[in-house]
């Protein structure tokens, strides 16, 4: 348990622009690279016993103590090593040629980390060339969705020679155990996108963990929940609204989910990363901007 943060420099290389895929290599390893084991005097060894948050953040390329932009989020996993592999792509606008950047990990194990930036190029011509930032998460207690609260509405206008904008959104559900609903980490609950007032998207938060790949954990691996299974990266939802807006409008987007009136003594939370990215035609110059 706990908390540990580390910050780490990297120089990317000075053709960066000639990529077109960004992913992230990471390993989560244990201090004795040992599942979790029984000791004869009856303690444990090996990794730790429960899943946790784990979170990769780019900061500020003039303020460095600002590092609030997330890059990824991953589950560490039941009493074994975690490895992940994450394409990040839509992220390389981020970065410039021969870029100096720092980015800091967060999470709630100690242990040897890795984080391999890799870089390739397999013929994407369509990539994000601006992003913004557009709504969190918060209590999921009855007041998730009040804005006077909240930000849960979003205004933009879309630039000229954009070709298609893209809103993506990472969420997981975490707390439990405090009614018949288990919410937020063991509660399906329904999420809803409105553009310009009308409801264009809706999904359910949830995620089937039977099929997760990192098998023969402790726990309750193999239990479903909210957008993420112990041992994994929390995916993103990623909704396509270029047909529902129009280029020099102004925007508005509003996000909200299924009502819920929670009671309890564990406040539910829903960590969420949405972003709006926006494409243009080919053959752009990356900007950090």
């Amino acid at each position: 348990g706990g908390g540990y943060s580390s910050k780490r420099n990297v120089t990317f290389p000075a053709n960066l622009s000639s990529y077109d895929t960004l992913e992230i290599y990471h390993e989560h390893a244990c201090d004795e690279r040992s599942n979790r084991y029984g000791k004869s005097d009856g303690s444990e060894g090996g990794c730790h016993e429960w899943d946790y948050e784990a979170n990769l953040y780019i900061c500020d390329p003039v303020d460095v103590n600002s590092c609030g932009t997330e890059f990824v989020r991953w589950i560490t996993t039941y009493g074994r090593e975690g490895r992940w592999l994450t394409d990040l792509t839509p992220y390389l606008f981020m970065l410039d040629d021969n870029d100096f950047r720092q980015f800091r990990y967060g999470g709630a194990n100690r242990g040897s980390l890795t984080i391999s930036f890799l870089l390739s190029n397999w013929g994407e011509s369509d990539i994000a060339n601006s992003g913004e930032f557009a709504f969190s998460g918060g209590q999921f207690d009855g007041t998730y969705n009040d804005e006077s609260k909240y930000d849960r509405q979003f205004n933009f206008t879309v630039p000229s020679g954009t070709s298609r904008v893209e809103i993506v959104a990472t969420i997981t559900g975490h707390g439990f155990g405090q009614d018949n609903q288990n919410c937020a980490e063991f509660c399906p609950k329904l999420h809803h996108l409105k553009i310009n007032g009308t409801k264009q998207f809706e999904w359910l938060n949830w995620k089937e963990c039977s099929n997760n790949p990192v098998i023969s954990q402790g726990g309750t691996w193999i239990y479903d929940r909210a957008n993420w299974c112990p041992g994994t990266r929390a995916e993103s939802y990623d909704h396509e609204i270029t047909n529902y807006i129009t280029s020099g409008d102004s925007t508005e987007i509003d996000i909200d989910f299924q009502a819920y009136n929670w009671s309890g003594t564990q406040t539910p939370s829903y960590i969420v990363e949405c972003q709006l990215f926006q494409y243009e035609d080919a053959n752009f110059v990356n900007s950090a901007e």
